[in-house]
């Protein structure tokens, strides 16, 4: 049974309500404010990934993704602070509830 949201996704809903139109933040930077260290470990990003995607389901903040090619971490935003994104970045981006977009070379599909 739930006891509902957990001090990680409490966090994670202020970080994002708090960070308007420019708020694009990277998984490294969100366990950073969350967990208050910078040292971040697989624990740390597994917590906060699943976090958001529970955020996400729940509708609470519309979470997406930005996949970009050739870094290690995925920028998140609030999709419904943003302006909408041309084109060519609907392959890399998606919803936190859904899975990972995959990181595909520019011109190929």
């Amino acid at each position: 049974m739930s006891r509902g949201p957990g001090h990680v996704e409490r966090k994670i809903v202020e970080i994002f309500r708090r960070t308007k139109r420019s708020g694009v933040l990277s998984t490294y930077d969100l366990c950073c404010e969350v967990f208050g260290t910078n040292d971040v470990e697989k624990k740390h990003r597994v917590s906060v990934l699943r976090a958001m995607k529970r955020i996400s389901a729940t509708g609470e903040v519309n979470i997406w993704r930005i996949v970009l090619r050739g870094q290690p971490d995925d920028v998140w935003f609030n999709h419904d602070e943003q302006p909408p994104l041309s084109s060519e970045y609907r392959s890399i981006v998606g919803p936190a509830r859904d899975g990972r977009p995959k990181k595909s070379a520019k011109g190929k599909t």
